[in-house]
């Protein structure tokens, strides 16, 4: 729901120049919020950037640049695992193709997204959001 309005009513158009320190402390509670289950990290800053006034390009790229400091501390918090043997690796094959598809389809969704944003039409992916969520609460039952 808020992405679509995020998507319909506000058109400010600030740039990343014009951000304030407020806007970024709101935009980094938008990507606390995400550690619930089922909130998009990505979206949830897309949207709180859209509601703050930002142009949609700078809603998404500011969304990425957030994305960096969050993948590193996974990704160091993975390896501080490994390096103590608390998980098991098996490298194969498996494992590269998995992560090389992964990354293919992660580059096709991230300019999907771009694409989607760029033509002003996030409002319809909030559509598709909204059929999936009433499709799952009925599976649910």
């Amino acid at each position: 729901f808020l992405l679509w309005i995020a998507s319909k009513r506000y058109k400010e158009e600030k740039s990343i120049k014009e951000a304030s320190v407020l806007d970024a402390i709101l935009i980094g509670l938008a990507q606390a919020f995400a550690i619930v289950p089922g909130i998009s990290r990505s979206g949830s800053t897309i949207v709180a950037s859209l509601l703050r006034g930002f142009k949609n390009e700078v809603a998404t790229e500011y969304s990425f640049i957030l994305a960096i400091p969050t993948i590193l501390g996974a990704a160091l918090l993975g390896f501080g695992d490994v390096v103590k043997g608390n998980v098991n690796i098996l490298i194969n094959g498996q494992l590269f193709v998995g992560v090389i598809l992964s990354t293919i389809v992660g580059i096709i969704s991230i300019k999907a997204l771009v694409g989607i944003l760029n033509k002003n039409k996030l409002h319809y992916f909030s559509y598709y959001l909204w059929a999936v969520g009433i499709i799952i609460l009925f599976m649910s039952r």
